[in-house]
């Protein structure tokens, strides 16, 4: 089919990139060149954080592309492979100096990918570096990365909302351009994960790989696929990026996955829904289901997801444009009466720190205008532009 420049849906794009990412690249460019589509996808490619793979796999399989197309994918690819040794390596002082304090932490996302999965520079984009530690040990981990300068970001509602109720804070190398540190002290954002998912989720018997001179830690092999899966689904499973790192971890570690324990932690943790979602779509995209993608499937095939579960999953890829409807949701979707009731008065009630930041004003009766000004800005968030969560 061809589209023009301007009417090619995202869903029909994500599927002609993610064709140049399989064994069926050879058929789809013969379309590209037909209808001069070349253009789009590689835009679509290099938006979507997957030009260096696609480059790479067009390579590898001597396909051959337009010499623009060509040259732009391996312009990204080498920013992509700048940026990422830019970032890894401006973090790794302070992932060192958290390592002496006694800190542990799991990496995340981004930069665990690209220390296990992925095998070249420019692969896999990444502006963060995003870590796990257990709640108890936000203070110290806190104390440790002010040490090298780190910055915190901006202060959230109360003083005990991280970690008790916020899932991350953000920390600000001192360095130009800035890496920030994402320290998260649960995997995932829904605040009813905080309840359903015990501390100590995602710690059992981690992998070590090399990150720089250190050797850190990353989720083993089911709770990595657990984690990645759950992610892309609190994004509405639509990023391609995303996605693309689940197919090529089942293809790289499926042959070493437990899947019933995987399946049984998913049932636990209330995590089957997520998960299922979000590898379903990846069956959908790249239409090659290996025996592996089948086989965790069919595993998950019996969690069942309580409408709690899915308004709370349906909800989270909107929490940034609608404010007061992730409150209802919050409240709604959360288990434990004292735990909803401490967030929504955190929620209602922000430490004055917080209020500083909205309103500048120091006048008598300053921190009403303040609450005035805050309620403003939930009421009218929906008409901004939401803000791109990188990883």
């Amino acid at each position: 089919m061809a589209y023009g420049i301007s009417d090619a849906p995202v869903d029909r794009l994500n599927r002609l990139v993610a064709d140049c990412l399989t064994d069926r690249a050879f058929m789809v460019v013969e379309a590209f060149w037909r209808n001069g589509l070349w253009g789009q996808v590689v835009d679509h490619a290099c938006s979507s954080g997957v030009g260096g793979a696609v480059a790479r796999n067009m390579a590898a399989r001597d396909v051959e592309i337009p010499r623009s197309a060509a040259i732009q994918l391996d312009s990204y690819r080498q920013h992509v492979a700048a940026a990422t040794a830019y970032g890894l390596e401006r973090a790794e002082p302070a992932l060192e100096c958290l390592q002496k304090a006694g800190v542990a932490f799991l990496v995340l996302k981004g930069a665990a990918l690209n220390a296990a999965l992925y095998d070249g520079p420019g692969l896999r984009p990444m502006t963060d570096v995003d870590l796990l530690i257990r709640p108890v040990d936000a203070g110290r981990a806190d104390a440790a990365l002010r040490t090298v300068g780190c910055r915190p970001g901006l202060d959230l509602l109360r003083e005990d909302f991280y970690p008790r109720y916020y899932y991350e804070r953000e920390y600000l190398l001192p360095c130009r351009p800035e890496v920030k540190i994402d320290l998260h002290v649960r995997p995932f954002r829904p605040l009813r994960y905080a309840v359903t998912l015990p501390d100590d989720a995602m710690w059992d018997e981690p992998m070590s790989v090399s990150y720089g001179r250190l050797t850190v830690q990353i989720p083993n092999v089911e709770n990595m696929l657990i984690h990645l899966a759950v992610h892309a689904a609190c994004h509405d499973a639509a990023e391609l990026k995303w996605l693309y790192d689940l197919k090529l971890w089942l293809d790289r570690y499926g042959d070493r996955m437990d899947v019933e324990s995987m399946a049984d932690k998913c049932r636990k943790w209330k995590l089957g829904w997520p998960v299922r979602l979000a590898l379903e779509q990846v069956d959908r995209l790249f239409g090659e289901s290996s025996v592996y993608l089948r086989r965790t499937l069919l595993a998950l095939s019996s969690c069942r997801a309580g409408w709690r579960d899915r308004l709370a999953l349906a909800q989270s890829p909107r929490d940034a444009t609608h404010p007061l409807a992730a409150l209802a949701v919050n409240m709604l979707c959360t288990p434990g009466l004292r735990f909803r009731l401490g967030y929504l008065r955190a929620v209602l009630l922000p430490a004055r720190s917080h209020l500083a930041q909205l309103y500048r004003g120091r006048h008598p009766g300053w921190p009403l205008v303040a609450h005035a000004v805050r309620i403003g800005r939930c009421l009218t968030r929906r008409f901004a532009c939401p803000s791109a969560e990188p990883t």
